[in-house]
């Protein structure tokens, strides 16, 4: 190659570079996070599910709420003040036309990096995990299904992609005979944050879910008596890029986290309070919550001006090889 041609490629090369520098850069960032119970019933010690002639009183209340926003749209939002089937519509929003829906109750598995703006959610929560209920099927019980999965583009320069998903339930009872009592069930969770490599501006992409059952005394005053909030419920899996790929995810059951996220998982559990006394009066609160949380803000390049990049290719320039006068 002459002289000549290698100062041209040199320039070629200095153009390449600085409007490399000048030019933004994102990745994918996606978020996923879904809790389902399946079979959940409340037993007596022996196994047998417990029925609502067991108890000399009860008063039932349950609420849920379901909301997601994204930037460059109204978002979405469900809530119920009370109900024994509460089963909002699985919904999902794009800027990009190009959305990911979640099928009625199926809860899919979302994983890596995905093309386009959205959020996506669905909530069900149907049956009784107590007999003589308005919904309980034997040996089925309740189910508790909630998903909130959103991401932004390789294209979106900023924006923000938000996903609430929770439930509140209250039993108020007083047993007519003392024991202790069982929950059981299944439990199938997962998380993932993720972000694509090349991300070089300010982000984040984050998963939690959160679960927990407790029985407190309202009546003798000893406060909390038992209290389930099993570990691999109450997660947050994030990630924050720099210019490198992060795909971070945590599946499992109640029990453990086992093998590869690709494959659904999910574990019986079953786990049993100390005695409950007759004619005291308690409370059961059950909260369950899935959320995502996804942010984009774009930063000022320091280079930024025409002048100043005119200014950096001519120092460049000036730096090109130069053939020897002989």
């Amino acid at each position: 190659m002459t002289s000549k041609l290698k100062t041209k490629a040199f320039m070629a090369g200095t153009v390449a570079v600085v409007l490399a520098f000048a030019a933004p850069s994102h990745a994918n960032l996606m978020a996923t996070s879904k809790l389902v119970v399946n079979n959940f019933l409340i037993s007596n010690a022996s196994g047998t599910p417990l029925d609502f002639s067991d108890f000399s009183s009860m008063a039932y209340t349950s609420s849920a709420n379901m909301s997601g926003s994204l930037s460059g749209t109204g978002g979405f939002g469900f809530s119920t003040p009370n109900g024994f089937d509460i089963d909002f519509p699985s919904s999902c929003l794009s800027t990009t036309g190009d959305c990911n829906p979640l099928l009625e109750n199926g809860f899919p598995h979302f994983t890596g990096e995905q093309t386009s703006d959205f959020i996506a959610a669905d909530h069900t929560q149907v049956g009784a995990p107590i007999s003589n209920l308005p919904g309980f099927q034997p040996a089925a019980g309740a189910t508790i299904g909630q998903q909130a999965t959103g991401s932004l583009s390789t294209t979106t320069a900023e924006g923000s992609a938000k996903v609430n998903n929770g439930i509140d339930l209250s039993y108020t009872f007083v047993l007519e005979q003392q024991g202790g009592i069982t929950f059981s069930g299944n439990f199938i969770t997962y998380l993932e944050a993720f972000a694509g490599a090349g991300e070089l501006f300010s982000g984040n992409a984050s998963a939690s879910t959160t679960f927990g059952i407790t029985i407190t005394d309202l009546q003798g005053g000893q406060g909390i008596q038992y209290s389930l909030a099993p570990d691999l419920l109450n997660e947050t899996t994030s990630v924050n890029p720099n210019g490198f790929g992060f795909d971070i995810q945590t599946c499992g059951s109640f029990d453990a986290i086992f093998g590869t996220c690709g494959i659904e998982l999910g574990s019986s559990f079953s786990d049993t309070t100390g005695q409950l006394l007759a004619g005291n009066l308690y409370q059961l609160t059950l909260r369950s919550n899935v959320s995502i949380d996804i942010a984009r803000v774009s930063e000022t390049v320091p280079v930024s001006a025409p002048g100043t990049l005119a200014l950096l290719a001519l120092g460049l320039i000036g730096l090109a090889p130069r053939r020897n006068k002989r």
